[in-house]
């Protein structure tokens, strides 16, 4: 990988298209020019694009999709004729595209991970820039991200982005002041439960993310140690800001990395992989866990749930239902439940082997912090 800053941009489909529906191809030409300008320079950037389902519907004539087929179909349309463009824009600035597309399992699955990691940065150490959007002709509700917003979060990951950028349609997170009246906010140094309060849902009919969804991904972003940026696409001198967040430039909101952001496989660990299984630990379990530096034992466990083998993540709840960390299991579900409470002198009798205490080793943990997850849209926070 290269030294610089790696940067990813989300440009979601109200942003791509016009009022009647088709893509914005002026807009689509001024994106390019700008991602190819920091790709000549010698920027790694890669764009997550929405759109391949609108681009779709427009070209098939199609005002509504009502079903999964309908939709997947018009994505296997569109898709062709956005990357078309990209391609042809991008050519004409002197940079090579590739087209990648994921679904939820290329990053919850730790090998195919390796392999969409390794792939994107062979493409960013060679020049090219990647544009990615979710396999939707064949994914379906229980394997998709569910919005670009959270596959941009996990692109971050994969190619170890400094900057996130979403190009929305408004000017960025609003809160409302003591007023009530609802003002942009320049910078969020933390996203606490009055940020999560205040995410909306989608502010245009088309596209599944909303406010909600990005801060959702800006949360898993940060951790990673990633600057997430929202602003507005298009703004009044229609030229999207991508080189002025490049440079450092203030637009829109600015959310600030987390401190203590999270390195190596715990990185994935926590915010990509699969989960198996579930375990309900006691809360001095649970206070050693959080206070660091302490791995999971087997006396501490009281409740196993699920079907799982060794090497599953599992999730971590303590007494009141509250995730505190993610792992992988040294034993099966059957395994945990015959020595759930035990203490380490009691465990090679139980199972009639030797084994060691530990039900999740400290480095194949990742401790979670005090903030619950985004509620998606339609949920209640």
């Amino acid at each position: 990988m290269p030294d610089s800053p790696v940067m990813v941009v989300k440009v979601g489909t109200s942003t791509l298209t016009t009022a009647t529906g088709d893509l914005d191809l002026n807009f689509l030409r001024a994106l390019s020019d700008q991602l190819c300008e920091l790709t000549r320079a010698g920027q790694p950037v890669v764009l997550v694009s929405s759109g391949a389902i609108r681009a779709g519907m427009y070209q098939l004539g199609l005002r509504e999709c009502r079903d999964l087929p309908s939709s997947q179909a018009a994505a296997a349309v569109g898709q062709i004729r956005l990357m078309q463009h990209y391609a042809s824009f991008c050519r004409d600035a002197g940079v090579h595209v590739a087209q990648v597309l994921l679904s939820r399992g290329d990053v919850a699955n730790r090998e195919r991970y390796l392999n969409a990691r390794n792939t994107l940065r062979a493409l960013l150490a060679r020049g090219v820039l990647p544009i990615i959007n979710e396999n939707d002709t064949v994914t379906t509700e229980e394997i998709q991200f569910g919005d670009n917003d959270q596959l941009s979060s996990q692109v971050c990951q994969l190619v170890l982005a400094d900057v996130l950028l979403f190009l929305t349609d408004i000017e960025g997170f609003m809160m409302p002041d003591s007023h009530g009246e609802m003002q942009l906010v320049a910078e969020v140094p933390e996203i606490n439960r009055a940020v999560i309060a205040a995410a909306g849902g989608s502010s245009s009919g088309f596209g599944r993310g909303g406010m909600a969804s990005k801060i959702n991904a800006a949360r898993i972003a940060t951790r990673l140690g990633a600057r997430v940026v929202i602003a507005r696409g298009k703004p009044d001198n229609g030229v999207p800001p991508v080189r002025a967040v490049a440079a450092g430039e203030r637009v829109g909101t600015t959310f600030s990395p987390a401190e203590h952001a999270l390195r190596g496989r715990k990185r994935w660990l926590a915010t990509s992989a699969e989960v198996a299984g579930e375990l309900t630990i006691d809360d001095g379990a649970a206070r050693a866990l959080l206070a660091g530096g302490h791995s999971l034992l087997a006396v501490g466990v009281r409740e196993v749930r699920g079907d799982f083998g060794a090497g599953s993540l599992l999730l971590v709840r303590n007494l009141a239902g509250t995730e505190v960390a993610r792992g992988l299991s040294n034993f099966s579900a059957s395994d945990l439940r015959r020595i759930a409470g035990l203490r380490g002198d009691a465990l090679a009798a139980k199972l009639g082997q030797a084994a060691g205490p530990e039900v999740i080793h400290l480095d194949n943990m990742a401790l979670v912090d005090d903030v619950d997850l985004v509620p998606t849209a339609g949920e209640t926070p």
